[in-house]
């Protein structure tokens, strides 16, 4: 005599409503995630599974950038959040993961090394202290030269670095952002 299992038939449909019911297996609910052809059956799945590990597997391996970014959001593992912050090929699965990371200092690379705008402001909204906010105001000001202004004060912050002119001699200190060169060096 042979059951009907519901995550097995064709209508995808009758899939997700089964594993919305608790129907479903675990195992059969990591090959949903995993295999599924459809979306909503996957995410519905995703969040029946509580499995750390996978979810790192889907956040750092899986095509499908939605469930990337399904996987970001309930990932706990600060390396792995860190990792698709800074690495993911789509701007708003960083953006995601930039809303969860914790360590100050990676939000902070972030919020001055991204071209995604978004991710930018998500990490400056995540920095604590306002001075890292200035320090990390890529984007968020409305000075000439992109960024080196506080949005909250008005404060005028470049980021200075060392650079050389032609001459292999001479150094001189310039913003990393807007690339002026520094008036007190």
């Amino acid at each position: 005599m042979s059951f009907f299992k519901p995550w097995t038939s064709g209508r995808a449909a009758t899939r997700r409503h089964a594993v919305q019911a608790g129907l479903v297996p675990r195992q059969a609910l990591k090959e949903l995630v995993l295999h599924d052809p459809d979306f909503w059956v996957r995410k519905v799945a995703l969040w029946q599974i509580r499995n750390q590990t996978m979810l790192q597997e889907l956040a750092q391996s899986d095509t499908d950038p939605l469930m990337r970014q399904a996987a970001v959001k309930e990932l706990l593992d600060q390396a792995v959040l860190e990792a698709v912050a800074r690495l993911d090929t789509v701007g708003w699965v960083r953006e995601a993961a930039v809303k969860k990371v914790l360590d100050q200092a990676v939000l902070q690379e972030i919020a001055w090394s991204d071209e995604d705008q978004r991710v930018v402001q998500a990490a400056a909204e995540r920095l604590t202290s306002h001075a890292v906010q200035i320090a990390a105001g890529k984007g968020l000001g409305t000075h000439t030269f992109d960024g080196c202004v506080c949005s909250r004060c008005g404060k005028l912050s470049h980021r200075w670095v060392q650079a050389y002119t032609n001459n292999p001699y001479y150094e001189v200190t310039v913003c990393a952002r807007c690339n002026i060169e520094d008036p007190l060096a």
